[in-house]
């Protein structure tokens, strides 16, 4: 049997994601490095260094106080004009806020000021792209990673840097796939370029959840479901703790203890219901070796795969932590529904719609194929 594409409405959802990721990316982004560490040591005057007010800047932006790392990236350029890592945080606030074409007009900046070096522009401009030159710049930026992580090799760098270096070289193929998987989607052999560059992601990150979980995608999009099955189980372990042994982390999910990953879901840094720090509270939640779970906008891809593959008790078990963590998000209150209603809890599955409705009108989101099925599904189930 010849592989099948994905449907035109798969493409959209998928496009969807990269679009809602730009944001999640700049939020998950490694600090920029100062050009001359030296230089941010404490000094005894009020005039402070160019690294030192980037520092300064990266802090604002974690904090979300745009305007003042504005004024700090600002300071930088005043001193340095030019100054990369000044002008990448500025094109993150602009994300930030949306405003897209000046982001990427300044990335654009910075790569004929510095061509051949600094790989983070090419992959913010090819999260941004579409097409052929989404996959160019996501190709340049994974070609730089590479020559980065190779003169790391050669210098005996620390362990972590190493580490940290493999697994955005193997998030920068995941990306690349993407492009593969929406807009070239229609390129010959894609779906086969997608699997060359999954491998690759592996080599270096064999335990991506995002690699394995693509992987498990394309599987779908080729009708081999068991394939599927194994790489997006494969990829739930490495997020999914338990007290139990690997072999029965999935089944656990079947006895009600998945909820227990709840206290897991929260990001790092965040805070609880009261405001308190949770840091330690969640540092004491995980298990030696076990990431923090993915971010929000992938789990619910989760959900969908497991949708899918017609795994209803753990795609509910998921979409149960993601409303803990956050119940005021459409999408996800519809797609339990959904789950709900080909699982054949009819009664349950209303409840869960008509929360998606209100959410959707109160929320006025913009999705009229999502509202179009949620009414579709909440006749059905009256009549």
């Amino acid at each position: 049997m010849p592989p099948k594409r994905l449907t035109r409405k798969q493409r959209e959802q998928r496009q969807d994601a990269r679009r809602s990721g730009i944001k999640e990316l700049t939020r998950s982004r490694p600090r920029i490095k100062p050009t001359n560490p030296s230089s941010s040591s404490s000094s005894s005057t009020t005039q402070y260094t160019p690294d030192q007010l980037l520092d300064q800047a990266q802090n604002a932006f974690e904090t979300m106080a745009y305007d003042l790392c504005l004024k700090f990236c600002e300071r930088v350029l005043e001193n340095e004009p030019g100054h990369e890592g000044a002008m990448e945080l500025v094109a993150l606030v602009h994300l930030q806020r949306e405003e897209v074409d000046e982001a990427r007009r300044i990335f654009e900046v910075c790569i004929e000021q510095n061509p051949d070096s600094g790989a983070s522009k090419y992959m913010y401009l090819g999260q941004m792209s579409f097409g052929e030159d989404a996959a160019q710049y996501l190709g340049k930026g994974i070609e730089l990673l590479a020559s980065e992580l190779e003169e790391f090799a050669q210098h005996e760098t620390e362990e972590e840097n190493i580490i940290e270096a493999q697994e955005s070289i193997a998030s920068a193929f995941c990306s690349l796939a993407e492009v593969y998987l929406t807009d070239l989607c229609e390129v010959e052999d894609a779906q086969e370029t997608c699997l060359v560059l999954m491998q690759k992601a592996l080599e270096y990150d064999p335990n991506n959840v995002q690699a394995l979980q693509t992987l498990a995608s394309i599987h779908i999009s080729m009708s081999e479901v068991d394939k599927a099955r194994d790489y997006l189980y494969r990829s739930l372990e490495l997020w999914w703790p338990s007290n139990n042994s690997s072999s029965n982390k999935m089944n656990d999910a079947q006895d009600g203890d998945g909820m227990a990953l709840v206290t897991q879901e929260k990001e790092k840094g965040g805070a609880d219901d009261n405001g308190d720090d949770d840091d330690e509270e969640d540092e004491d939640n995980v298990e030696e070796g076990v990431p923090f779970a993915p971010p929000y906008e992938a789990r619910i891809n989760v959900v969908k795969l497991l949708i899918e593959l017609e795994d209803f008790d753990r795609a509910l078990t998921v979409l149960d932590m993601l409303i803990a963590e956050d119940d005021t998000i459409t999408q996800v209150w519809y797609l339990q529904g959904w789950t709900l209603y080909l699982k054949g809890d009819m009664a349950s599955a209303h409840d869960s719609l008509q929360r998606a409705h209100g959410l959707y009108l109160e929320n006025n989101v913009e999705r009229a194929e999502m509202l179009q099925h949620i009414e579709e599904l909440m006749k059905d189930l009256v009549q």
